[in-house]
C-alpha cells in the first residue's frame, strides 16, 4: 500500500495540472482574502468571512484536481494497468484517495497559513485587535484543515463513479456550490444541516450554527466517505 501511495503522489507531483491548480490557488486565495479586507468596513468580521471563503475555494479546487487527475485515467485507459498490477482494485482507489487527501491537506496548509497572516497583518496596520480568542483559531484552522481534506476524498469516489474527467469535475463543483445553495435556499432543513451548514460550522466558530464542530466534522467526513465507497463499488464492477 505504501509504494501504491508513493506512485500516486508522484503521479499528482509530475502533473502539468496539479501545478496550475496550485498557481490558480496562490493567486485567488489571497486575492479573495484583500478584496475582502479591502472592502468590507467590519473588520473584526473579516476573519469569519475569510474562513467561509478562501478556504472552500481551496478545498473545491482540490476536489476537482483529484477528481478529473483520477477520471482522466478512464479516459486514457491508463487505469487498466493499475488494476492489472493490483487486481484488487479497491487498493488502488484507497491509494488514490489517501493521495488525494495528502495533496488537499497540504493545499489547505498554505492557503490558511497565507490567508491568516495577510489577515493578521491587515487588521494589524488598522489597528484592529485579532477578533477571536486561540482556541476560535483553533476549531477555524482544523476545520479548514478538515474541508480541505474531505473534498478531494469525495473527489476521487466521483470520480470513480463517473470515469469521466469533465463529469467529475462539473459534479464536484455542482454538488457542493450549486446543488448545496439551491437546497438551502428553498429547503429550510437543508439551510440548517446542508453541507453548506456544515462548512460554515467548521470554519467558522462565531455566530450562530446548528451544528457544533464534531457533528459538522462527521457530516462532511461522512458524505466524502459514501462518495468514495460508491466510487470503489463503481470500479470493482466495471470492465476496463
Amino acid at each position: 500500500m505504501r509504494n501504491l501511495i508513493r506512485a500516486e503522489l508522484d503521479k499528482l507531483r509530475t502533473l502539468r495540472s496539479t501545478w496550475i491548480v496550485l498557481a490558480i490557488c496562490a493567486v485567488l486565495t489571497p486575492g479573495l482574502a484583500a478584496l475582502i479586507l479591502g472592502t468590507h468596513k467590519r473588520l473584526q468580521d473579516v476573519p469569519s468571512l475569510i474562513s467561509n471563503g478562501t478556504f472552500a475555494l481551496s478545498a473545491l479546487l482540490a476536489g476537482i484536481l483529484c477528481a478529473t487527475t483520477f477520471a482522466n485515467e478512464y479516459k486514457d485507459r491508463t487505469i487498466a494497468t493499475a488494476f492489472v498490477l493490483t487486481p484488487a482494485r479497491s487498493r488502488v482507489v484507497i491509494a488514490k484517495a489517501i493521495a488525494a487527501v495528502i495533496a488537499g491537506l497540504l493545499l489547505a496548509i498554505v492557503a490558511t497559513a497565507v490567508c491568516y497572516a495577510l489577515t493578521a497583518l491587515w487588521l494589524n496596520g488598522s489597528n484592529v485587535s485579532w477578533p477571536w480568542t486561540g482556541r476560535q483559531l483553533l476549531h477555524a484552522v482544523a476545520g479548514n484543515l478538515a474541508l480541505g481534506m474531505a473534498l478531494p476524498l469525495a473527489g476521487v469516489g466521483i470520480a470513480a463513479s463517473t470515469q469521466s474527467p469533465g463529469v467529475a469535475g462539473t459534479v464536484v463543483g455542482v454538488t457542493w456550490v450549486g446543488v448545496s445553495n439551491v437546497l438551502s435556499a428553498v429547503f429550510t432543513f437543508f439551510r440548517h444541516y446542508g453541507i453548506g451548514a456544515a462548512q460554515s460550522a467548521l470554519t467558522q466558530p462565531t455566530g450562530h450554527h446548528y451544528y457544533e464542530f464534531l457533528g459538522a466534522l462527521a457530516v462532511t467526513l461522512g458524505v466524502s466517505a459514501l462518495a468514495l465507497c460508491a466510487g470503489m463499488r463503481r470500479a470493482q464492477l466495471t470492465d476496463v
